[in-house]
């Protein structure tokens, strides 16, 4: 999710209305398949920081080469030691020309699907964030989830409009992936 940014409520506040108006212009994406021990949100708040999302992911990597504030060598790290095979998005809804700059801060949520993941790496475009309320990441249990929420002051967003965020964890339990017939067709299969 697209989440405020403040140090107090009104600074809240004037994130979120801030946010609230510009959201339709967000095209977001996600790699696919998403798998354990990675998370990925990749939000574009302009129309040209948009035509960096795409399926392909060499093409993608290829595209967000031209951003300079993006540490390519770090996120083509990340992209290429996983299993996915390429990018979902979703695209803006609202074409907006004007190219207006967030100016009171953006944050991102992220929710691992883990009570007590240990969270090893967060960054936003390559960059390895520390832990913090206003310039870093944050996590809690929250309904069943760690929640991950990356804040980004304004400082910094007034000067972004591509934000690629990653996550690195270690999950608490290893689960089963995949689909198991039931225990009377495995019975029979074995016969």
């Amino acid at each position: 999710y697209v989440t405020a940014w403040g140090r107090n409520a009104e600074e809240r506040r004037a994130s979120r209305v801030e946010l609230w108006q510009k959201q339709g212009r967000f095209a977001k994406a996600i790699l696919y398949p998403q798998t354990d021990g990675r998370d990925t949100f990749f939000v574009a708040t302009s129309d040209l920081a948009a035509t960096a999302l795409v399926k392909n992911l060499d093409e993608f990597l290829t595209a967000i080469g031209q951003h300079d504030k993006i540490d390519v060598k770090e996120l083509s790290r990340f992209v290429r030691s996983g299993p996915e095979i390429k990018l979902a998005i979703d695209p803006a809804r609202v074409r907006d020309a004007s190219q207006e700059s967030i100016l009171n801060g953006i944050g991102f949520r992220l929710r691992l699907p883990y009570q007590s993941p240990e969270i090893t790496a967060v960054r936003v475009n390559g960059t390895l964030l520390s832990k913090s309320p206003t310039d870093g990441f944050q996590s809690w249990l929250a309904n069943g989830f760690t929640q991950v929420q990356v804040n980004v002051p304004p400082e910094k967003a007034a000067a972004l409009d591509l934000y690629m965020i990653t996550c690195e964890y270690k999950p608490d339990k290893v689960r089963k992936i995949g689909w198991t017939p039931p225990a009377e067709v495995m019975k029979q299969l074995s016969k």
